[in-house]
């Protein structure tokens, strides 16, 4: 006899938990034949959610409530009351503190704890440090009341028992995976006029993918570039993110310090983003905070270079296998970009053989399988 499990799916359009969300429920049905799921889903994304739904087991719930809002506290509880879950998994820390059934959740990042700044809101600094606190207190009191805590990385893990007080036996990580759509080696990327409308060249750019959020230390990459760029006019920089407060603060930061050569390119679809990664020097990922780093596979996906942090995750991610930098120096990640600017075809395919190690030891499969497992042994 299955039991009955939900999982909160109404970030399912966002970038990474969604991302994270949309493969569990994918492999989960593939693996699940004998569990009853409900996914509940904001009214928006119904629809879409439906189309991927083949396993009969799987039931859509619309909820019009948001994360952050006083509505997720004070009516979602009452609604998952309703379906009498045996367990319950929220895939991100914002959860309805009056909820009293079985759960787990998946912390992703500890950034909150780790980068505090009131760089990172456009509201006024005390709303900001209050809003922080609150988001301390609820993913504190979710770790102590879940039954299990998920996280994507060794590094995560440590960092949520140091902060949050947790068993580490509490704690169970799953590593991500590389989407399908993203992998070149399994779909072959169609030619495209992204290289036109940018006016750029192939092999002539760095390569920037995601938000503009401070912790991804893009401030501090554009002032490196601008050393390279006074020595190689022919090189650019191509950032792809949403144009929204951070991304166009970061426009005004490369204008006011007269920096050239910057290509802010807005989002960019997948078939479009795969080509840029492909022929691009690299990917620059100059981040000081991430709870994983799936950029690194999707760039190694793409057959594209990657400059990293050489932050404690993403070393666990890469190992010997990737270019690093220090992100705190400008200086050291400006080095990073002259090197593979300067890097012979011989030792760009050796590195690039060397990324392909790193990504046959992730998969979304391996996440479900492992989740699953995290399920049926706490429903047994």
């Amino acid at each position: 006899m299955g039991k009955r499990i939900g999982i909160d799916c109404r970030m399912w359009n966002e970038t990474g938990v969604g991302r994270y969300t949309r493969n569990l429920v994918r492999i989960l049905q593939t693996k699940d034949s004998e569990n009853h799921y409900f996914l509940f889903a904001l009214p928006q994304n119904y629809e879409a959610i439906m189309q991927t739904i083949e396993n009969r087991n799987f039931t859509v719930v619309s909820v019009d409530i948001h994360w952050h809002s006083f509505a997720e506290q004070l009516v979602l509880p009452w609604k998952l009351l309703e379906y009498n879950l045996d367990l319950m998994h929220f895939p991100y820390f914002s959860f309805p503190l009056l909820y009293t059934r079985p759960f787990i959740t998946t912390i992703h990042d500890m950034t909150p704890w780790l980068f505090a700044t009131g760089k990172a809101s456009t509201l006024p600094a005390p709303l900001y440090w209050l809003k922080q606190l609150a988001y301390k207190f609820q993913q504190r009191v979710g770790a102590m009341r879940a039954v299990k805590i998920i996280t994507v990385s060794e590094s995560a893990k440590q960092d949520i028992i140091k902060f949050l007080h947790v068993s580490p036996k509490k704690v169970v990580v799953t590593y991500e995976g590389v989407d399908a759509a993203l992998h070149v080696r399994k779909n072959a990327v169609k030619k495209s006029d992204i290289f036109a409308s940018l006016n750029i060249q192939p092999k002539k750019y760095f390569l920037t993918v995601g938000n503009f959020y401070p912790h991804k230390n893009l401030e501090r990459l554009v002032l490196a570039f601008q050393k390279v760029h006074a020595l190689h006019k022919d090189i650019q920089l191509v950032m792809v993110g949403k144009k929204d407060f951070f991304g166009s603060r970061l426009e005004e930061f490369a204008k006011e310090h007269l920096i050239t050569g910057i290509i802010f390119a807005g989002f960019v679809p997948d078939n479009d983003l795969a080509e840029l990664y492909q022929k691009s020097l690299s990917t620059v990922y100059p981040s000081l905070v991430e709870g994983f780093g799936l950029l690194v596979l999707e760039s190694l996906a793409n057959d594209s270079l990657i400059i990293t942090s050489n932050i404690p995750v993403l070393q666990e991610i890469g190992g010997d296998n990737l270019l690093y930098c220090d992100p705190y120096s400008v200086d050291d990640i400006a080095r990073s970009l002259e090197d593979v600017i300067g890097m012979t075809e011989k030792r760009r395919a050796e590195q690039l053989e060397q990324g392909q190690k790193i990504l046959r030891k992730f998969s979304w499969t391996k996440m479900g399988d492992e989740t699953l497992a995290v399920y049926n042994a706490l429903i047994a």
